[in-house]
């Protein structure tokens, strides 16, 4: 690679089950270097297991560190480190009350701050970006040409987009040089340009302008599912916001352990994960796999090899042999133990995936009952859990009308994607709002029209408080850069020097009359504008302005009686 390069765009792609990273040169924009090139990951993502040492710096990450955690447990040493997995569903709350304080646990239970776990990791990510960009360039300057794109779920509530913008600041990436990408959309992107067999009856083909499809992103910790269409342009529309929530792979995985503490019950299974915790990892390890390939019509059985740790466990604490602990369950009749195998019938491992399929189904209804005209007759699956085929088959079964197409490269889309956004104008994805947004503000009071007790007096006029001053509509259609204004007017006497502290708020209502809870209007964001020098004239005008950002929202004020101009992010923690 040359010395000189104009730009280098690099992704993170932080998931609940795997990570990974990817970057590309922008003068050879026909190559994305993975994780794997240059062996700087064993594989392209690796799971996201984080290993602190005694003195809570970073240790090992990945395979790495469920090995290493292993062997100190092995060698009974592991009591003051500290191994963390699968600690992104934290910042995952329906009530969206993420707090920037929020503890996560490691597997003993000792809790840490959420803020110092992700930066510890996403700092190590970078490193690893560094470290391979390194061995291609003779540029040494390269690392302040490096623009970075982190992923995050589109379901994820504001206050946790916010934490993602705040974490990797600690981690070493300057908040200039971030972007924060929502993972449909970058899986979006990097379908766009892939030959795609979208029915049976044909060819390889691409997505061409008006295509209407659904994606569903299915991850480890969620899925994802939104509703697109391909513009003329090249532009992409969400027809449907993003809905999903946390039914992804992890739930089968979940539903498998649940099933094994039902069969050895859970001092011995939390014995195993604590004291053995090769045999474990090697236990889920070798899950992971079998949940991939299972294929219902073609399977015998679903077999597990139990440890002899395991077995020697059960005849030691439970003092029973194996078979006899199994024939006291109620799955007697469909597990079997033999040559220290547990042989179950292949309806058990369908069960695994029952609830997460049932949600997957049940948005999927959702989407078509609100979507009648759009005609959707492509499901786009992408995520490492969209690999299952198990999956994709009663998704085709439950949904007969649409075709099910499994995108190239599904577990690498959303990063591959990330970093193709990362040299795409912002505003390539048209997206919906969630919410209604407006400013709080005052208006002249009406008898019998306003309550009451929003009555004030100022300046000699009776006015009614906290009006929602309406600014963007939910579901509008926004791009990046676009600005939403409303121009106030205020006539003064006495209050030339007193300070205005403005108020942005949300509702998931279209048309809140005032800012109060009983509207489910809740306060986003706020400046305070101090009077000018001179005091404010006797009328004067002020512009409250949003602006939309890929993922978040800015909020301007002007006062132009002065020419000043005040900026804030919205502060959802």
């Amino acid at each position: 690679m040359g010395a000189k390069q104009s730009k280098i765009v690099a992704a993170i792609d932080f998931g609940t089950s795997y990570s990974g990273f990817a970057y590309m040169f922008s003068a050879d924009k026909d190559e994305i270097i993975t994780a794997k090139h240059g062996t700087f990951l064993p594989e392209d993502r690796v799971p996201t297991v984080l290993l602190l040492n005694p003195d809570e710096t970073f240790n090992s990450f990945g395979i790495d560190a469920e090995d290493r955690y292993s062997a100190l447990v092995l060698a009974d040493k592991h009591c003051s480190y500290r191994l963390f997995r699968e600690f992104k569903m934290a910042l995952f709350t329906k009530n969206e009350k993420l707090k920037s304080d929020i503890l996560i646990h490691d597997t003993e239970g000792r809790s840490k701050k959420a803020t110092d776990v992700f930066s510890i990791v996403i700092g190590h990510l970078k490193s690893l970006v560094i470290n391979s960009i390194k061995s291609k360039v003779v540029d040494t300057s390269f690392e302040s040409k490096i623009e970075w794109m982190l992923t995050i779920p589109a379901v994820w509530p504001d206050s946790a987009r916010q934490f993602m913008r705040q974490a990797p600041q600690a981690g070493g990436i300057e908040e200039d040089k971030l972007r924060l990408v929502l993972e449909p959309e970058a899986a979006a992107l990097f379908c766009k340009d892939q030959l795609l067999h979208l029915s049976h009856n044909a060819g390889l083909t691409l997505l061409k302008p008006g295509t209407k499809y659904i994606l569903a992103d299915l991850g480890g910790g969620t899925a994802d599912i939104c509703v697109h269409e391909v513009l003329k342009n090249g532009h992409i529309r969400e027809l449907y916001r993003a809905v999903g929530g946390p039914f992804g792979g992890t739930t089968v995985n979940n539903a498998f352990v649940q099933f094994m503490i039902k069969l050895f019950g859970a001092p011995i299974w939390r014995k195993l994960q604590k004291y053995k915790c090769y045999d474990y990892i090697r236990i889920m390890r070798e899950f992971e796999k079998k949940k991939k390939k299972f294929d219902f019509k073609n399977t015998v059985n679903f077999v597990v090899d139990i440890p002899s740790t395991l077995i020697n466990m059960v005849e030691s604490d439970v003092e029973s042999d194996l078979e006899t602990l199994l024939s006291q369950t109620d799955c007697s009749a469909s597990v079997q133990f033999k040559d220290d195998k547990l042989i179950c019938d292949k309806k058990i491992m369908a069960s695994f995936f029952e609830s997460s399929i049932n949600d997957i189904v049940s948005i999927l209804r959702e989407i078509f009952a609100n979507c009648p005209r759009d005609e959707l007759k492509t499901l786009l699956v992408v995520g490492g859990y969209s690999e299952s085929q198990y999956l994709r088959e009663s998704i085709t079964k439950a949904m007969r009308h649409v075709e099910v197409v499994l995108a190239q490269e599904p577990r690498l889309a959303v990063l591959k994607g990330a970093v193709k956004m990362g040299l795409e104008p912002k505003n390539i994805i048209e997206r919906k709002v969630r919410y209604t947004y407006g400013f709080c503000t005052a208006e002249t009071f009406k008898e019998g029209e306003h309550p009451s007790f929003l009555k004030f007096e100022r300046e000699g006029k009776t006015l009614c408080d906290r009006i929602f001053s309406k600014v963007i509509e939910k579901n509008a259609v926004v791009t990046s850069g676009q600005e939403f204004k409303v121009t106030t007017f205020e006539t003064v006497k006495e209050s030339r020097w007193m300070n205005l502290l403005i108020s942005l708020y949300r509702s998931t209502k279209f048309n809140p009359k005032y800012c109060l809870k009983s509207e489910e209007c809740t306060m986003v964001g706020k400046i305070k504008v101090n009077a000018p020098s001179h005091g404010w004239p006797t009328r004067y005008s002020i512009d409250l302005i949003i602006i939309a950002q890929e993922t978040e929202f800015k909020v301007r004020v002007i006062d132009w009686t002065s020419s000043r101009k005040f900026e804030t992010n919205i502060d959802f923690l």
